[in-house]
């Protein structure tokens, strides 16, 4: 009989000492993970709208709204197809101290390409946004057959094609010709004649040193201007 009182003890002492392990693993578990949880807020960089726009030949970027920051901690990132840098982050305007805050921007220079560009601190991206290069004026005449939002600047004729939607500028130093079904969203400005075919339409304005020539059925939605006589070259102006 105490043979097996001492082994019934013996059970009992396991078990309690098997609940207690299995407790502080989960306890220790718990507080790895709120530990994690809070730490990771912790380290949360400032909370920044900002925009990230290509203007004047540069990528700019500026604050919007938000937290301000120190701007010893922020770094700029380009990154397109082929590489990728860090580029000095410094503020244009402002109140001329080391913070970055609303209405602040910092110029990083031209590109050449699409680039992905990302506003970091050391732990975190503040913000980041795929910019495109403005449009380089192409010489000779050109042909859009593809929906884009790009400016079209061209040395001499532009046609774009019928079905096709143009959701940027038309610049040419000759004639432009936006056939059948084709919209062009924003402005045209040509050196020679402007054609607007049936079923066609432009939403800005038309601007041409020819005769601006609408077809039944087309739509000029903003002002026209045609026959000015002055030549317009777009890769020298």
């Amino acid at each position: 009989m105490a043979e097996n009182r001492d082994r019934g003890q013996s059970e009992v002492v396991g078990t309690l000492l098997l609940v207690g392990i299995v407790t502080l693993a989960i306890s220790g578990a718990g507080s790895i993970i709120i530990f994690n949880i809070y730490g990771q807020e912790g380290n949360q960089g400032p909370l920044i709208e900002c925009s990230i726009e290509y203007t004047n030949d540069n990528v700019t970027i500026t604050h919007l709204g938000g937290e301000s920051a120190d701007i010893g901690s922020l770094t700029a990132i380009l990154r397109n197809e082929s590489s990728e840098s860090r580029v000095p982050f410094n503020t244009m305007d402002g109140g001329g101290d080391s913070e970055f805050e609303p209405g602040d921007s910092a110029i990083l220079g031209p590109i050449s390409q699409e680039t992905q560009v990302l506003l970091v601190t050391e732990n975190d991206i503040v913000c980041d946004s795929t910019v495109q290069p403005m449009s380089i004026c192409m010489p000779g005449s050109t042909t859009v057959g593809e929906n884009t939002d790009q400016d079209t600047v061209v040395a001499e004729n532009a046609n774009v094609q019928s079905g096709v939607r143009v959701d940027g500028n038309i610049t040419a130093g000759g004639s432009v010709v936006i056939e059948s079904g084709a919209r062009v969203t924003k402005n045209i400005r040509a050196g020679g004649s402007i054609t607007i075919k049936s079923g066609a339409r432009v939403d800005g304005d038309v601007d041409a040193g020819a005769s601006i020539t609408v077809e039944s059925g087309g739509a000029i939605d903003g002002d026209s201007n045609g026959n000015r006589g002055s030549s317009y070259s777009p890769c020298t102006a």
